[in-house]
C-alpha cells in the first residue's frame, strides 16, 4: 500500500511592499528537463537558475527554505537505480541515509536554529513516514501501519510537528506528530483524507489537507484542521501548502475554476487581468501585502505575484516549481 502525496514552504514577514530582487529575494525550487533527458533538481533566485544535480541523473527538488542567507532544498536523486532522499545546502548535496539502504524521498524541509529538519518516507516492505534531524533518521511509522508518509514539517522552539498520513489496511488516516507522537485528525468515515502541511501561530497548530468522496463523483475538497478540528475550505479543490506570516495563515487552494488561496477564513481568487489562471499551485509565500504562488504553466516553472506571472526559463524543455520562499531584504 502507498499513500498519494503533495508538498510545503516557509516565509518571512515584511514591513514594506517588496520589489522582486530589489527589496525582496524570491527563491523557487523544482526541476528542469532541458531536452528529452532526465529531470534535474534546481532552484531559482530572482529568476537566476541554479542546477543542483548532474545532467542525465534523475533528480527533483520538492521543498525549500531559507535561513541566514543559506538556501536549503530537499528532494531526491536516483543513484545506482535507487531513489535516495537528499537535501542541498546552497549547492552542496547532502545525502539522507537509512541503515537498510531503502528507496527514500524528501518532501519537506525546515530549520530551527542551526538544525536542519527534513521529512519524507522510506519505501521498504511498507512505506514508512520519517524525518531526519541533521541527517539522523527518526522513524514515525506507528505500530500496525501498512503505509505512512510525512509530507510537512514545522519546528517551534523545542517542538517538532510533522504532518502526514497513515494507512491501516484499506483505511487512511491524516496524522499530526508532535515530537514523534501521532494524533489522528478528525475525518469523515466515508472519505479518503490526507494531511499535507503544517504550521503554527502561537499555541494554535494548523494542518492543510484534502479529502475525496468515496462515491462515484470522487469530488475533492480542500480542508484544514485547527488544533485537530476539521474545517472545509472549498469543494472541487485541493490544497498543497500552508504557511504562517505573523498571525495570518495562508493555504494554497487549487480550485477547478483556477488558482486561489485561503487566508484566515477567506478564499481569494488569483487572476490575471480578471481572467482565472487554470493551473495548480504547489507552493505559497507572502511578503508584506504580496502573495506569491508557484507551480507550472504551459510546461514551464512559473510563479505568480498577486496574479502576475513570471516564467522561469530554462532555455527549452519542461520545468516545474514545487516550492517558493520570499525573503524581504
Amino acid at each position: 500500500m502507498c499513500i498519494a502525496l503533495c508538498g510545503i514552504t516557509s516565509c518571512k514577514k515584511s514591513t514594506h511592499t517588496p520589489v522582486d530582487g530589489v527589496t525582496a529575494n524570491v527563491y523557487v525550487a523544482g526541476y528542469i528537463a532541458v531536452d528529452a533527458g532526465t529531470n534535474q533538481a534546481a532552484y531559482w533566485k530572482n529568476g537566476n537558475l541554479n542546477i543542483l544535480s548532474e545532467y542525465g541523473i534523475e533528480a527533483k527538488a520538492n521543498a525549500l527554505t531559507v535561513n541566514l542567507g543559506n538556501v536549503y532544498t530537499a528532494g531526491y536523486v536516483i543513484q545506482g537505480n535507487l531513489q535516495r532522499a537528499m537535501y542541498w545546502k546552497n549547492n552542496e548535496q547532502i545525502g539522507l541515509p537509512n541503515s537498510a539502504s531503502l528507496p527514500s524521498n524528501a518532501l519537506a524541509i525546515t530549520t530551527g536554529g542551526a538544525d536542519v529538519y527534513v521529512a519524507g518516507y522510506l519505501n521498504g516492505a511498507v512505506q514508512q513516514a520519517v524525518y531526519w534531524k541533521n541527517g539522523i533518521l527518526v522513524s514515525l511509522a506507528p505500530d500496525g501501519a501498512t503505509a505512512s508518509v510525512a509530507t510537512g514539517i514545522y519546528v517551534q522552539g523545542s517542538d517538532i510537528y510533522v504532518a502526514g498520513s497513515v494507512g491501516f489496511g484499506s483505511v487512511t488516516k491524516p496524522a499530526l506528530w508532535k515530537n514523534g507522537v501521532p494524533t489522528y485528525l478528525e475525518t469523515d468515515a466515508d472519505k479518503y483524507t490526507i494531511a499535507l502541511g503544517v504550521t503554527a501561530v502561537g499555541s494554535d497548530v494548523y494542518v492543510c489537507g484534502s479529502e475525496n468522496s468515496s462515491d462515484q463523483s470522487h469530488i475533492q475538497t480542500s480542508i484544514y484542521w485547527k488544533n485537530g478540528v476539521k474545517q472545509t475550505i472549498t469543494s472541487n479543490a485541493g490544497t498543497s501548502a500552508i504557511i504562517a506570516n505573523g498571525n495570518d495563515v495562508y493555504i494554497t487552494n487549487n480550485e477547478a475554476a483556477g488558482l486561489s488561496y485561503w487566508k484566515n477564513g477567506t478564499v481569494t481568487a488569483v487572476t490575471s487581468n480578471g481572467v482565472p489562471i487554470k493551473t495548480e499551485a504547489n507552493g505559497i509565500s507572502v511578503s508584506g501585502t504580496d502573495v506569491y504562488l508557484a507551480g507550472k504553466f504551459n510546461g514551464s516553472a512559473t510563479y505568480w505575484k498577486n496574479g502576475k506571472a513570471t516564467t522561469l526559463s530554462v532555455g527549452g524543455g519542461v520545468s516545474e516549481a514545487n516550492a517558493i520562499v520570499v525573503v524581504a531584504k
